[in-house]
Protein backbone atom coordinates (compact mmCIF):
# COMPACT_ATOMS: atom_id res chain seq x y z
CA UNK A 1 0.00 0.00 0.00
CA UNK A 2 2.75 2.49 0.96
CA UNK A 3 4.73 1.63 -2.16
CA UNK A 4 1.66 2.28 -4.35
CA UNK A 5 1.05 5.63 -2.67
CA UNK A 6 4.66 6.69 -3.24
CA UNK A 7 4.48 5.79 -6.91
CA UNK A 8 1.15 7.58 -7.35
CA UNK A 9 2.68 10.71 -5.82
CA UNK A 10 6.08 10.80 -7.51
CA UNK A 11 6.41 8.85 -10.74
CA UNK A 12 5.76 10.00 -14.27
CA UNK A 13 4.93 7.74 -17.17
CA UNK A 14 8.11 6.02 -18.32
CA UNK A 15 10.27 7.22 -15.44
CA UNK A 16 10.41 3.90 -13.57
CA UNK A 17 9.13 2.92 -10.15
CA UNK A 18 10.02 3.35 -6.51
CA UNK A 19 10.51 -0.01 -4.79
CA UNK A 20 9.87 -0.18 -1.09
CA UNK A 21 11.18 -3.68 -0.53
CA UNK A 22 14.31 -5.77 -0.35
CA UNK A 23 15.51 -6.41 -3.90
CA UNK A 24 17.73 -9.41 -3.36
CA UNK A 25 21.48 -9.79 -3.77
CA UNK A 26 23.33 -6.54 -4.31
CA UNK A 27 20.45 -4.37 -3.12
CA UNK A 28 19.50 -2.81 0.17
CA UNK A 29 18.23 -5.13 2.85
CA UNK A 30 15.54 -4.30 5.38
CA UNK A 31 18.20 -5.06 7.99
CA UNK A 32 19.88 -1.75 7.13
CA UNK A 33 17.03 0.69 7.73
CA UNK A 34 19.13 3.84 7.41
CA UNK A 35 20.46 2.83 4.01
CA UNK A 36 17.00 1.72 2.89
CA UNK A 37 15.57 5.14 3.79
CA UNK A 38 18.49 6.94 2.11
CA UNK A 39 17.93 4.98 -1.11
CA UNK A 40 14.21 5.60 -0.91
CA UNK A 41 14.84 9.34 -0.51
CA UNK A 42 17.21 9.28 -3.51
CA UNK A 43 14.57 7.51 -5.63
CA UNK A 44 12.00 10.15 -4.69
CA UNK A 45 14.45 12.92 -5.64
CA UNK A 46 15.02 11.21 -8.98
CA UNK A 47 11.33 11.53 -9.74
CA UNK A 48 11.23 15.12 -8.48
CA UNK A 49 13.97 15.89 -11.01
CA UNK A 50 11.78 14.36 -13.72
CA UNK A 51 8.80 16.44 -12.62
CA UNK A 52 10.92 19.60 -12.70
CA UNK A 53 11.81 18.60 -16.31
CA UNK A 54 15.44 19.57 -15.82
CA UNK A 55 16.46 17.29 -18.68
CA UNK A 56 14.84 19.84 -21.00
CA UNK A 57 17.24 22.56 -19.88
CA UNK A 58 20.54 20.75 -19.43
CA UNK A 59 23.25 19.90 -21.92
CA UNK A 60 24.16 16.22 -22.22
CA UNK A 61 27.21 16.72 -19.99
CA UNK A 62 25.17 18.49 -17.31
CA UNK A 63 22.47 15.84 -17.50
CA UNK A 64 25.02 13.02 -17.20
CA UNK A 65 26.48 14.76 -14.14
CA UNK A 66 23.04 15.05 -12.53
CA UNK A 67 22.25 11.38 -13.28
CA UNK A 68 25.54 10.40 -11.67
CA UNK A 69 24.67 12.46 -8.57
CA UNK A 70 21.33 10.65 -8.40
CA UNK A 71 23.17 7.36 -7.95
CA UNK A 72 24.34 8.53 -4.53
CA UNK A 73 22.28 8.18 -1.37
CA UNK A 74 23.29 11.41 0.38
CA UNK A 75 20.36 13.54 -0.79
CA UNK A 76 18.62 15.90 1.69
CA UNK A 77 15.31 15.24 3.35
CA UNK A 78 12.37 16.01 1.08
CA UNK A 79 10.61 19.14 2.29
CA UNK A 80 8.92 22.01 0.49
CA UNK A 81 11.91 24.19 1.33
CA UNK A 82 14.55 21.72 0.09
CA UNK A 83 12.72 21.18 -3.20
CA UNK A 84 12.29 24.94 -3.73
CA UNK A 85 15.98 25.59 -3.01
CA UNK A 86 16.99 22.85 -5.45
CA UNK A 87 14.65 24.13 -8.18
CA UNK A 88 15.61 27.79 -7.75
CA UNK A 89 19.31 26.95 -7.87
CA UNK A 90 18.78 25.45 -11.33
CA UNK A 91 16.34 28.09 -12.56
CA UNK A 92 18.86 30.81 -11.74
CA UNK A 93 21.28 29.17 -14.20
CA UNK A 94 18.92 28.99 -17.18
CA UNK A 95 20.94 31.46 -19.27
CA UNK A 96 24.10 29.42 -18.66
CA UNK A 97 22.30 26.17 -19.47
CA UNK A 98 20.91 27.67 -22.66
CA UNK A 99 24.35 28.75 -23.87
CA UNK A 100 25.84 25.35 -23.03
CA UNK A 101 23.06 23.53 -24.89
CA UNK A 102 23.48 25.72 -27.98
CA UNK A 103 27.24 25.14 -28.09
CA UNK A 104 26.74 21.41 -27.61
CA UNK A 105 24.31 21.23 -30.55
CA UNK A 106 26.63 23.43 -32.61
CA UNK A 107 29.49 20.98 -32.05
CA UNK A 108 27.64 17.85 -33.12
CA UNK A 109 26.08 19.56 -36.16
CA UNK A 110 29.54 20.46 -37.49
CA UNK A 111 31.66 17.34 -36.71
CA UNK A 112 35.28 18.19 -37.39
CA UNK A 113 36.18 14.71 -38.65
CA UNK A 114 33.17 14.32 -40.94
CA UNK A 115 33.95 13.55 -44.59
CA UNK A 116 30.62 15.05 -45.65
CA UNK A 117 31.21 18.38 -47.41
CA UNK A 118 27.72 19.58 -46.46
CA UNK A 119 28.73 19.89 -42.82
CA UNK A 120 30.77 23.04 -42.27
CA UNK A 121 33.37 23.18 -39.54
CA UNK A 122 32.80 26.88 -38.89
CA UNK A 123 29.05 27.41 -38.89
CA UNK A 124 26.00 25.26 -39.46
CA UNK A 125 24.62 25.58 -43.03
CA UNK A 126 20.91 25.37 -43.84
CA UNK A 127 21.29 21.66 -44.67
CA UNK A 128 23.25 19.05 -42.72
CA UNK A 129 23.76 15.30 -42.91
CA UNK A 130 23.73 13.45 -39.61
CA UNK A 131 25.49 10.11 -39.96
CA UNK A 132 24.03 6.96 -38.32
CA UNK A 133 21.22 8.90 -36.59
CA UNK A 134 18.73 6.25 -37.76
CA UNK A 135 18.26 2.53 -37.25
CA UNK A 136 16.85 0.78 -40.28
CA UNK A 137 17.85 -2.36 -42.15
CA UNK A 138 17.84 -2.46 -45.96
CA UNK A 139 14.34 -4.01 -46.01
CA UNK A 140 12.81 -2.09 -43.11
CA UNK A 141 9.51 -0.29 -43.70
CA UNK A 142 9.76 1.99 -40.69
CA UNK A 143 12.31 4.35 -39.14
CA UNK A 144 13.68 4.55 -35.64
CA UNK A 145 16.19 7.04 -34.24
CA UNK A 146 19.46 5.40 -33.27
CA UNK A 147 19.54 5.05 -29.50
CA UNK A 148 23.03 6.56 -29.36
CA UNK A 149 21.79 9.81 -30.91
CA UNK A 150 18.36 10.20 -29.30
CA UNK A 151 19.68 12.80 -26.85
CA UNK A 152 21.26 14.81 -29.69
CA UNK A 153 18.02 14.77 -31.65
CA UNK A 154 16.06 15.95 -28.63
CA UNK A 155 18.60 18.68 -27.85
CA UNK A 156 18.42 19.97 -31.42
CA UNK A 157 14.65 20.30 -31.15
CA UNK A 158 14.73 22.00 -27.75
CA UNK A 159 17.42 24.50 -28.67
CA UNK A 160 15.56 25.77 -31.76
CA UNK A 161 12.33 25.87 -29.83
CA UNK A 162 14.03 27.99 -27.17
CA UNK A 163 15.61 30.27 -29.79
CA UNK A 164 12.11 30.81 -31.14
CA UNK A 165 11.06 32.15 -27.73
CA UNK A 166 8.94 29.11 -26.88
CA UNK A 167 11.13 28.00 -23.97
CA UNK A 168 12.49 24.51 -23.40
CA UNK A 169 9.26 22.87 -22.25
CA UNK A 170 7.55 20.65 -24.82
CA UNK A 171 4.51 18.41 -24.88
CA UNK A 172 6.74 15.67 -26.27
CA UNK A 173 9.26 13.75 -24.19
CA UNK A 174 11.70 13.33 -27.09
CA UNK A 175 10.74 16.32 -29.24
CA UNK A 176 8.98 16.93 -32.55
CA UNK A 177 11.79 15.64 -34.78
CA UNK A 178 11.97 12.28 -33.00
CA UNK A 179 8.18 11.91 -33.01
CA UNK A 180 7.88 12.84 -36.69
CA UNK A 181 10.45 10.21 -37.70
CA UNK A 182 8.75 7.48 -35.69
CA UNK A 183 5.35 8.49 -37.08
CA UNK A 184 6.38 8.20 -40.76
CA UNK A 185 4.05 5.85 -42.68
CA UNK A 186 5.57 2.64 -44.07
CA UNK A 187 8.13 3.27 -46.83
CA UNK A 188 7.88 7.07 -46.56
CA UNK A 189 11.26 8.77 -46.23
CA UNK A 190 10.49 12.50 -45.91
CA UNK A 191 8.77 14.62 -43.31
CA UNK A 192 8.90 17.94 -41.49
CA UNK A 193 8.32 19.67 -38.17
CA UNK A 194 7.94 23.30 -37.17
CA UNK A 195 11.68 23.86 -37.56
CA UNK A 196 13.05 21.16 -39.87
CA UNK A 197 12.48 19.23 -43.09
CA UNK A 198 14.14 15.83 -43.12
CA UNK A 199 14.80 12.79 -45.26
CA UNK A 200 15.71 9.30 -44.03
CA UNK A 201 18.16 7.03 -45.79
CA UNK A 202 18.72 3.27 -45.59
CA UNK A 203 22.36 3.77 -44.62
CA UNK A 204 21.18 5.33 -41.36
CA UNK A 205 21.88 8.93 -42.35
CA UNK A 206 19.37 11.68 -41.67
CA UNK A 207 19.37 14.75 -43.93
CA UNK A 208 18.04 17.83 -42.13
CA UNK A 209 17.09 21.19 -43.67
CA UNK A 210 16.49 24.17 -41.40
CA UNK A 211 13.21 25.91 -42.19
CA UNK A 212 13.82 28.98 -40.04
CA UNK A 213 16.93 30.65 -41.42
CA UNK A 214 16.52 33.49 -38.93
CA UNK A 215 16.84 31.06 -36.04
CA UNK A 216 19.79 29.34 -37.70
CA UNK A 217 21.62 32.67 -38.00
CA UNK A 218 20.88 33.45 -34.37
CA UNK A 219 22.10 29.96 -33.43
CA UNK A 220 25.39 30.39 -35.33
CA UNK A 221 26.00 33.80 -33.81
CA UNK A 222 25.49 32.60 -30.23
CA UNK A 223 27.52 29.43 -30.76
CA UNK A 224 30.45 31.34 -32.14
CA UNK A 225 30.64 29.97 -35.67
CA UNK A 226 31.46 33.34 -37.19
CA UNK A 227 34.16 33.92 -34.61
CA UNK A 228 35.69 30.51 -35.39
CA UNK A 229 35.79 31.35 -39.09
CA UNK A 230 37.44 34.74 -38.48
CA UNK A 231 40.02 33.13 -36.19
CA UNK A 232 40.93 30.55 -38.84
CA UNK A 233 41.34 33.09 -41.65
Amino acid sequence: MLSSRLNDSFILNGSGYIYLRSRGDGYTSWDDVDLMLANLRRDCWRHIVERLELRRFLSSDRLAELKNDLKNSNWPEITQESVMVFAQAHMSQLDVYMEEAIKEVFDFLRPRKSKLKTNSQFEVPHKVIMERWLDSGPYATYWRPNYCYETNMTQLDRVFQALDGAGFVSNSYYGQLYDAIVALPPNQTVGETDYFRFKCFKNGNLHIEFKRIDLLEKFNTIAGGKHLRQAAE
